[in-house]
């Protein structure tokens, strides 16, 4: 398959200041799978101080056409409302990178109201010549992080908030049900996100009409409100036969950090989420294997699942007959087992 011209600069540019940000700032970059949202990649640094994690969100520029405007000051960056918007509301600072090629240079600038100059059809900004993203930016960037510390909490609570609202305490519910699927409970090691199935998690709802409209309307906001993001055939429309297709992730992982309500729920039962997480890596496998016998689970894993399979089935809709299965073949395989032991004590006894 052939890669445009255009997609091919835009991935000079996100690797080029991916290099730039692990080289000269010495810091974590992590390009985004579905750049066309308005973020291109995230940055993370720890605070020494208080061994404290903090992130940004890049939306990368590169050719030249991004410099064929300039001022004194820097060069002229010209965007869409819908953008300017999305970018306004993250729960990240945002800033706009503009890499030059030819002199293997970025410049930057954080989207803020104080820098967006309107314009009738849209608006711009300044990108100044003396803002480069290099080792010298980095108490800047820094000091963006520390403004915005409350973002990411205020902006989940107040989606929370209208969920209340509009579906009651029933949706709130989907909200951490919703959420904590989108985790990968951590052992040893901090939780991370995980992307799912669009479909398996409106399955959570079960087959009550009543509860499947709230959790699908539950979830397209938590997707407006850019608390997640979705992607796959099935992003766009509702058609059963491309729905298969869709997934959805947290739109970073820095909810997980930064909300407090949502670290409450990952705090919740860890062991419990890290068996969910087992039985989801155990039931993939199986299918990823033509649904084998042998990748059916069994022993410790099929032990522990048993004995908690009443706490842990609303929150796998998907697996039920996986785990009937795999105790089906337990059953027989035991059954098997003690006529074997019979056999051998009647005739060798």
């Amino acid at each position: 398959m052939k890669v445009s011209g255009s997609d091919q600069q835009g991935d000079i540019g996100v690797y080029a200041v991916g290099l730039k940000v692990l080289q000269e700032l010495d810091w974590i970059f992590r390009p985004q799978p579905l750049r066309d949202i308005g973020i291109d990649a995230q940055i993370e640094f720890f605070e020494n101080s208080e061994n404290k994690a903090e992130m940004l969100a890049l939306q990368i520029k590169s050719g030249k056409s991004w410099f064929k405007e300039s001022s004194e000051q820097g060069v002229v960056f010209r965007g869409d409302s819908r953008h300017l918007e999305y970018w306004q509301n993250y729960p990240l600072p945002v800033i706009i990178v503009l890499y030059n090629e030819c002199t293997n240079t970025a410049y930057w600038q954080v989207v803020r109201e104080e820098k967006v100059i309107p314009t009738g059809k849209g608006w711009k900004m300044i990108i100044p010549f003396n803002q480069k993203l290099e080792r010298s930016s980095q108490d800047a960037l820094k000091a963006l992080c520390r403004n915005s510390e409350c973002l990411p909490e205020h902006r989940a609570e107040e989606i929370y908030s209208e969920i209340g609202n509009k579906f009651g305490e029933q949706g709130q519910k989907w909200v951490k049900r919703l959420c904590l699927s989108l985790v990968r409970t951590g052992v040893e090691m901090e939780d991370t996100r995980q992307r799912q199935p669009k479909v398996e998690l409106l399955a959570l709802a079960g087959d009550e009409p009543e509860a499947q409209k709230i959790i699908s309307k539950v979830l397209e906001q938590l997707i407006r409100g850019q608390l997640f993001v979705s992607g796959g055939k099935g992003s766009a429309t509702e058609q059963e036969s491309v729905l298969e297709e869709a997934w959805v992730d947290l739109s970073h992982e820095a909810l997980i950090k930064k909300w407090k309500r949502f670290a409450k729920w990952c705090e919740e039962d860890r062991d419990l989420q890290r068996l969910v997480n087992q039985i989801k890596d155990a039931h993939r496998d199986w299918l990823n294997h033509n649904k084998d016998d042998q990748y059916l689970m069994m022993g410790g894993l099929l032990a522990e699942v048993r004995e908690n399979w009443k706490k842990v089935e609303a929150y796998l809709p998907s697996v039920k007959k996986f785990y009937q299965q795999s105790y089906a073949l337990e059953e027989k395989r035991h059954t098997a087992d003690t006529f074997h032991k019979i056999y051998l004590s009647r005739n060798y006894a």
